[in-house]
């Protein structure tokens, strides 16, 4: 349990806080979402959906070329080298989405 002289409490251990609700972080295909909320009956089925009320609910996903990206194939005859480079780049920090960094 701790709090014997030997060890320092930190604040989530004294204090019991609430608990956040669980935020959903999906893509979906904007054209897909809109078709959703402009006609609710054709997506009956679809639980997933549930969480969007409106156009509010939505961001715009606005990607950056990545410049040093290599669009050609095998450099060398046909063999594959993965250079690891992905298509696109985060606008605000400069990193590869390449599923490496969060």
């Amino acid at each position: 349990m701790g709090c014997d002289g030997g060890t320092i409490p930190k604040r989530d251990e004294l204090v019991r806080t609430k608990k956040k609700p669980e935020q959903v972080r999906l893509l979906y295909n904007k054209e897909a979402v809109l078709e959703f909320l402009i006609d609710r009956s054709k997506f009956e089925c679809a639980p997933s959906f549930d969480h969007l009320k409106g156009l509010k609910d939505l961001k715009q996903l606005n990607l950056t070329d990545n410049p040093s990206y290599d669009k050609s194939g095998a450099k060398k005859g046909d063999a594959y080298i993965d250079m690891q480079d992905s298509k696109y780049i985060c606008p605000v920090v400069g990193l590869e989405m390449n599923g490496r960094y969060k």
